[in-house]
């Protein structure tokens, strides 16, 4: 997945399909115990919506029930504002 882990704006990571969206690289991605960086979850998943391969969907059945309330939600949200029509909108729950 090909999602930037670095700055853009003023310091802050932007999500490049929503550049309304810009926060602390921190708070968007996890670093993992070989020290790369890598998105969480909820950025990448967006991301794959607009893909829609079969692989992206079984991303997201695997990875939602792992996602905490707010992060589902923030999902959800982005997704809603990016593809307003996106067929995982009617079949997550939580």
């Amino acid at each position: 997945m090909d999602v930037p882990t670095s700055p853009d704006r003023d310091g802050l990571w932007v999500n490049e399909r929503w550049p309304e969206h810009a926060a602390p690289l921190e708070d968007v991605t996890w670093v993992a115990a070989d020290g790369l960086r890598y998105p969480d979850a909820e950025i990448t998943l967006p991301v794959k919506a607009e893909l829609d391969r079969p692989k992206d969907n079984l991303d997201l059945a695997v990875t939602w029930p792992l996602l905490a309330t707010d992060r589902q939600a923030w999902r959800r949200d982005a997704v809603r504002r990016l593809y307003p029509e996106h067929k995982s909108l009617t079949g997550l729950t939580g």
